[in-house]
């Protein structure tokens, strides 16, 4: 008699928008049982707004550490802080809710922030290929001639419509978070377009249908809530 034994497949999830929420970020992992065996695509925007930007990078880089299979994106969020650094636009990312950041940090200034954290969001990509699956932050300029080039389009765009063209795409997926949308509109997003927006606004809680974090299996198509039980 003959034994078959089929691999399973290790799942991989794509996560974005965090946006300083530990407690949410560490609920997810425990929704879809995170182990070594999960790749995970982080598609930016850790600090910013929450309570807990700090946590959510210790978090991260604890994982990575660890030995998990983890990539890390870049958002607009980290492009500003790391703007701000170099003293580019200070003032525009503490609008953005960048105070938040350095209280979780207990620092008054963005150049008290530790070196170990700097590296961390210096390290960055602006965009991932994972199979047939392209993963930004934003979004992608298809008309232009080298699109994953266009640095401002993978971390700001937004009015996907204006920048899709099919041609390029071929026969391609895009993830991408940075614009949020209700629970019930992630759950129920036709891929017409091969895109597909996993932006819950985690920090928005004045609305029921907002105020999570999305985590998207790539492999099943299947989505994942921070406030699932």
């Amino acid at each position: 008699m003959t034994v078959e034994f089929k691999l399973k497949t290790m799942p991989t999830y794509a996560i974005s928008d965090i946006h300083g929420n530990k407690e949410k970020l560490a609920r997810l992992f425990k929704t879809i049982s995170l182990g070594k065996t999960h790749k995970l695509i982080f598609l930016g925007d850790y600090i910013d707004r929450g309570l807990n930007s700090k946590g959510v990078l210790d978090l991260i880089i604890n994982l990575k550490e660890s030995g998990y299979d983890i990539t890390t994106l870049r958002g607009n969020h980290e492009q500003m802080i790391l703007d701000a650094i170099k003293g580019i636009n200070l003032e525009l990312w503490l609008r953005n809710a960048g105070e938040q950041t350095l209280s979780s940090f207990y620092k008054f200034d963005v150049n008290q922030i530790p070196k170990l954290y700097l590296d961390f969001l210096n390290s960055t990509s602006l965009y991932a290929i994972h199979k047939h699956f392209i993963l930004v932050h934003a979004g992608i300029n298809m008309k232009l001639e080298k699109p994953l080039e266009d640095n401002h389009s993978l971390l700001w765009q937004r009015k996907w419509w204006k920048y899709y063209n099919q041609k390029w795409l071929e026969n391609r997926t895009v993830i991408h978070g940075h614009t949020p949308m209700t629970k019930r509109a992630i759950q129920h997003q036709k891929i017409q377009r091969s895109i597909i927006c996993i932006d819950n606004g985690s920090y928005m809680t004045h609305n029921p249908e907002f105020g999570s974090i999305c985590a998207y299996n790539l492999d099943s198509g299947e989505y994942f809530f921070s406030d699932e039980k």
